[in-house]
């Protein structure tokens, strides 16, 4: 049987923001409670391949977040010179966009109209919740430097909700392009029982031993009746990598907001210790 620990990494896990990707859990609970047996839930967080990440909904959207703010601004800005709302033209047809500029802004330059017009079409596609992933791959390709700069972030730890753990850390070859993207905002939890199961690679729907029902319920949360039809313990993420994965959901759950000194009291401070006033 396998011995569950902090780090493990399991395969076949279902997530409800990531519905169309076999994901990975992987397991967040204290080392020492899991040998000790001492956990009634074991919780872990959410992991996809990065090259599958980048072309799913969730993934393809935030990584291109940037540009697709860059191109609300532009447009935004525009819009504002014609006295014309972006919040109520956002969520208009490219047609019905380019009525608009027919009727309320006819003089326009025609370079100047095409130009909104592309960047109109741009925000469109790449804010669309319907696109094939050989578009998507296509949108990447464009958009590499956006691309880079957001898995670059994550890599050096800049992304608070997402951490990046190279297959180097859980495969030992030596590979660091290629990897998991952690989802630290996606904490899930597996009870005691199902672990015991996944452990003794017993949660398969071709495990005889299990009722059709049961695999109904486990379906809701691994992959029974389709992808890959079972749930295991892949591999465990050595250290200090498994360290570092825990420093980051640390960061990213962990937020304590205090009052701090603002600007004012910072200037009152400085006038007071030039001025040789009392402390």
């Amino acid at each position: 049987m396998y011995q569950l620990t902090q780090g493990t990494i399991i395969y076949g896990i279902r997530s409800t923001k990531y519905p169309d990707v076999v994901c990975n859990g992987i397991v967040l609970s204290a080392r020492c409670d899991l040998a000790n047996c001492k956990v009634d839930n074991v919780y872990y967080s959410v992991a996809i391949p990065c090259d599958e990440w980048l072309v799913s909904e969730e993934g393809f959207h935030t990584a291109l977040a940037g540009k697709i703010k860059d191109i609300e601004c532009k447009i935004e800005k525009w819009l504002q010179t014609q006295l014309l709302d972006w919040d109520t033209m956002k969520g208009f047809t490219c047609d019905e966009f380019e009525k608009v500029l027919d009727v309320q802004c006819p003089d326009t330059k025609k370079k100047e109209r095409s130009d909104l017009v592309d960047q109109f079409k741009t925000y469109s596609v790449y804010t669309s919740q319907a696109l094939p992933q050989e578009t998507k791959r296509e949108v990447l390709s464009k958009e590499k430097k956006y691309i880079s700069t957001f898995l670059s972030n994550i890599a050096g730890g800049q992304a608070s909700h997402f951490a990046y753990i190279p297959q180097d850390a859980y495969r030992a070859n030596g590979c660091l392009d290629n990897g998991l993207i952690v989802d630290l905002q996606e904490l899930e939890r597996i009870d005691a029982k199902t672990v015991d199961l996944i452990c003794a690679y017993a949660v398969d729907s071709k495990n005889e031993d299990l009722p059709e029902p049961q695999i109904a319920l486990y379906n809701k949360q691994f992959f029974l009746h389709n992808g890959p039809g079972y749930a295991s313990p892949d591999c465990d993420i050595e250290s200090p990598w498994i360290e570092y994965l825990m420093q980051r959901f640390s960061n990213s759950f962990i937020r304590i907001g205090v009052d701090g000194p603002q600007k004012d009291n910072v200037a009152a401070l400085i006038k007071r210790v030039c001025e040789g006033g009392e402390q």
